[in-house]
């Protein structure tokens, strides 16, 4: 595992991320992204998403928020990328979502632990960090 690869195999996420919160796309267009099972947890969320329907619907619900909160766009404000071994990495990122207007919608930091199998990298886990 490269960090060149991990570094392009995540902005090309983070495009496809967008665009499915500006409804260009379905969220089953995002599921290959995602590893199964799959590590969500957050202050308030700690769940194991283990079918690719559990993950599409969690994608679902993030569609709905960015979508009523106008989403267009996110900024990588920071991002790190830490190569574990030939098979993971662990990649730090803080973001901003926003609006059209480059108003933001809401600040975040989230730590992804990728990982690769024979199809490729998936994100295994996310962790969102407290604010």
């Amino acid at each position: 595992m490269l960090h060149s690869e991990v570094k392009h195999w995540f902005a090309g996420y983070l495009s496809a991320f967008a665009a499915l919160g500006r409804g260009e796309s379905q969220p089953g267009d995002l599921v290959a992204y995602y590893g199964v099972p799959f590590l969500l947890t957050t202050d308030n969320v700690n769940v194991s998403l283990g079918t690719r329907g559990e993950v599409a619907a969690w994608l679902q619900s993030q569609v709905d928020a960015m979508a009523a909160a106008n989403f267009d766009h996110t900024v990588t404000l920071a991002s790190d990328t830490a190569i574990v071994n030939r098979n993971a990495a662990v990649h730090r990122a803080e973001f901003s979502r926003q609006r059209a207007d480059n108003t933001e919608i809401n600040h975040m930091s989230i730590t992804y632990v990728i990982t690769r199998n024979s199809g490729g990298f998936q994100i295994s886990a996310l962790l969102l960090h407290s604010p």
